[in-house]
């Protein structure tokens, strides 16, 4: 698996870390971008499916003004954490399916990835709104913000390169 690919996972394993519905709502986009659907593997062809993409995008904006609210559970929480790993590990996979490499690698990476992320941004922003006068809703949105940079770099471009680095 090349460097560029892992990299990707990794991101996008973060992304589901700190939002668990974006990560397979940007996988479902990039992979319906930049990749001709009956050509790819399965689980990569139903993750890419445009019957999903409504329903991921939506389930994403909903995530993001839930997340908001004060009684929304803690993202460490084992019910939580755990969709958040599935989510990461889920779009690892599809992402390796894509591009023909080992699923176990992109499941384990994306998973992992998942898993710290949410721990850090969670330790993150409790750091931040009980040093800052910032209520949390307002912390929220700046990860919110951090969501959309990363979402930008990972769709960015595809990893075309099969090389092993």
């Amino acid at each position: 698996m090349n460097r560029k690919l892992m990299l990707q996972i990794a991101g996008i394993g973060w992304v589901a870390g700190m939002r668990a519905a974006s990560a397979p709502a940007l996988v479902n986009t990039y992979l319906s971008r930049f990749f001709v659907r009956f050509l790819l593997p399965q689980p990569a062809r139903a993750f890419s499916s445009p019957r999903l993409t409504k329903f991921l995008w939506l389930s994403a904006l909903g995530e993001l003004i839930g997340d908001k609210l004060p009684f929304t559970p803690n993202r460490t929480d084992p019910p939580s954490l755990i969709g958040r790993t599935l989510s990461g590990a889920l779009s690892g996979v599809a992402l390796s399916a894509a591009r023909h490499e080992r699923r176990e690698v992109g499941a384990v990476l994306g998973g992992l990835s998942a898993v710290v992320s949410s721990f850090v941004m969670m330790n993150l922003r409790k750091t931040i709104a009980d040093n800052s006068r910032l209520p949390d809703p307002a912390v929220a949105l700046m990860e919110d913000g951090i969501i959309l940079a990363a979402a930008y770099n990972v769709q960015r471009q595809p990893v075309y390169r099969r090389d092993r680095d």
